[in-house]
């Protein structure tokens, strides 16, 4: 049963928002709102249509929906309701079309950068997947060999006798199977790890020179283009730029992002435009080609239309320049695999004349 405190929706509610009320599902529900009421349904008829076909599908999304409906029933909004099971962007997009009687519009908007996250999100896992599966086959194929196959090749050689490319085989094995090798392989993990963790933690002066290399440069640009996206659609639905900075520097986002709006705001109120804004605070994010176009766009008529179909090009853009570094770690990636195929060839070919000369 849907319980509200004074905090938001329980812990149950909360938690059945993040199993079964993810970015498509949430999607597809605000399009069936704006639907119907731009057919002349109202709000709580609509929700109510669609907790009864999650009762009778017997889902879990009917409690989330019975939720919602029992905070409009106390005469609070659907942006209050909606408090710890969307976006605050979501959020207040779609108070903003609260506030100006156009809540299918708000509801649109909310769509739109729903959907766009999840393009960023989409691109980047499947542009990295082949290089970190390539990288994991690697890793996988020594440690068999370490651990399988040389003790069985040592029992036939002396390893004194090696050379070349067995030789050379034979140390990383050795080194692999040994527990400097093994402290290495959790020292690599943990190095991964902390770089992961880094992404929304590190700030600072030197996460801006880290910003410029390989894999967070992957980071701001996929955080930045989302960030681009949202700022364009909240100012489509009548926010002001500097109102829109200010809610994300007090916002539950991440130290990062609110560390780069924290110098754009910083600038943006000592009256410098957008583009300007962006260029002084030195972090060139989302990047240097998008900032270089919004200092253009700001001095111009009907800036926020031009922020918006910039936006608009970014998702498509960004998601291309996110595939183009992905490429430089695949390449890489595939070097490493050939490098590592043609050590196991000829280490074999060399195990193999050896052998026949016993």
């Amino acid at each position: 049963m849907a319980v509200i405190t004074h905090d938001g929706p329980s812990r149950a509610i909360r938690l059945l928002g993040r199993l079964y009320f993810g970015p498509a599902v949430r999607i597809r529900t605000w399009k069936k709102l704006q639907t119907q009421m731009h057919n002349g349904m109202r709000l709580e008829e609509s929700l109510r249509q669609l907790q009864q076909h999650a009762k009778t599908a017997r889902s879990p999304l009917a409690e989330i929906y019975a939720h919602i409906l029992s905070v409009l029933g106390h005469g609070r909004t659907l942006d209050v309701a909606l408090d710890g099971l969307a976006t605050r962007e979501e959020i207040m997009l779609i108070g903003s079309g609260l506030a100006t009687g156009k809540l299918p519009e708000g509801l649109g908007l909310a769509m739109k950068v729903l959907s766009a996250q999840m393009t960023i999100r989409k691109s980047v896992r499947a542009a990295l997947a082949g290089p970190l599966i390539a990288f994991l086959a690697c890793i996988g194929l020594f440690v068999f060999v370490a651990v399988y196959v040389m003790p069985q090749l040592m029992l036939v050689f002396d390893p004194r006798t090696l050379t070349g490319s067995a030789w050379l085989l034979h140390v990383i094995s050795s080194f692999l199977a040994s527990s400097a090798g093994v402290m290495a392989g959790i020292l690599l993990l943990a190095v991964g790890i902390l770089v992961v963790l880094s992404f929304p933690r590190w700030t600072g002066s030197a996460r801006r020179i880290a910003d410029r290399c390989l894999p967070w440069s992957i980071y701001r640009l996929t955080v930045g283009t989302v960030w681009l996206y949202t700022i364009a659609t909240r100012a489509q639905a009548g926010h002001q730029l500097t109102q829109i900075l200010e809610s994300m520097t007090t916002s539950k986002t991440t130290p990062y992002l609110r560390e780069i709006v924290g110098l754009i705001l910083r600038h943006s109120r000592h009256g410098e435009d957008f583009g300007t804004a962006l260029r002084n605070s030195g972090t060139q994010f989302p990047s240097k080609e998008i900032v270089e176009e919004l200092q253009v766009y700001a001095r111009m008529p009907g800036f926020q239309e031009r922020m918006a179909e910039l936006a608009d090009t970014w998702i498509v853009d960004g998601v291309e320049l996110v595939k183009k570094y992905a490429q430089r770690i695949a390449a890489a990636a595939d070097l490493l695999v050939i490098a590592q195929l043609v050590l196991v060839t000829l280490a074999s070919a060399s195990f193999e004349t050896n052998l026949g000369g016993v």
